[in-house]
């Protein structure tokens, strides 16, 4: 495009239009439109780059500038791109990200709780009724396998299927009950639920009859899987016994209930 020229080209209609802001605003106008920013590259034998000539004055001016072979003197900025070690990270990284989130998003709404309840009650082992399955003599005692019922009143409403191994240490005047046991009832007046204890422990005292132990009840393998469930951790201290020798006991703890 050349610039215009002392005789405006236009017609007088585009001459009457531009009025007062032709003659050298029309060439700056034209200036600005045409010129387009390149960047400047140094080449080979052109070491110096092009200086504009209004910045020029009296004074002496600043030595020229002088840039390295192919640099550019306005540059665009640019994005540094991923490198493959990084790239590799990510994918090896990201199913594992997925898997604890859905294993979290799965944890809590397959366990939902509104927290830990206190509790508290009292039982009745039933020592009368027991059946005995085995009897095997050690070098400070025995050890005993059987089959007894327990009966729980207060929060925990229900029956125990107590099956205990019993191991009498008559050297230390011990007695330590451990094995499995089975709850069938009601927890905190709520539908009837089986849960599952192996975990249990009783200690007693052979010389006074001091009896402590810990109940740690959790969901049964044989419950129903759209059923809700309870984890009851509980605290038992014997309280004495009754007249055909069954053993009185006192609980208290705490129970959770869990929604499927």
């Amino acid at each position: 495009m050349d610039p215009p020229s002392g005789r405006d080209p236009r017609g007088p209609t585009a001459r009457g239009a531009a009025g007062a802001y032709g003659g050298p605003f029309a060439y700056a106008t034209w200036r600005m439109i045409t010129r387009r920013e390149r960047p400047t590259v140094v080449r080979q034998g052109d070491r110096d780059p092009p200086r504009d000539p209004s910045l020029a004055s009296s004074t002496a001016a600043a030595p020229p500038t002088r840039l390295p072979e192919g640099v550019l003197m306005n540059p665009k900025p640019h994005r540094r791109p991923i490198d493959r070690r990084t790239a590799r990270s990510l994918v090896a990284w990201a199913p594992a990200l997925v898997f604890a989130v859905l294993a979290a998003v799965s944890a809590s709404a397959t366990s939902n709780s509104a927290g830990p309840v206190p509790v508290s009650g009292t039982g009745v082992h039933a020592f009368s009724t027991a059946i005995v399955h085995s009897q095997v003599p050690t070098e400070s005692g025995m050890v005993q396998r059987s089959s007894e019922i327990v009966t729980l009143q207060g929060d925990l409403n229900g029956y125990v299927l107590y099956h205990p191994v019993t191991t009498i240490d008559e050297a230390t005047g011990t007695m330590v009950n451990t094995g499995q046991q089975v709850f069938s009832g009601t927890v905190l007046g709520s539908e009837p639920v089986l849960l599952f204890d192996d975990r249990f422990r009783f200690e007693v005292d052979l010389q006074t009859g001091a009896t402590v132990g810990s109940i740690h009840l959790g969901r049964s393998q044989d419950a129903a899987a759209d059923a809700p469930w309870f984890t009851c951790e509980l605290t038992v201290v014997g309280t004495g016994m009754t007249d055909v020798g069954d053993a009185l006991a006192a609980y208290e703890g705490t129970c959770e209930r869990h929604e499927p």
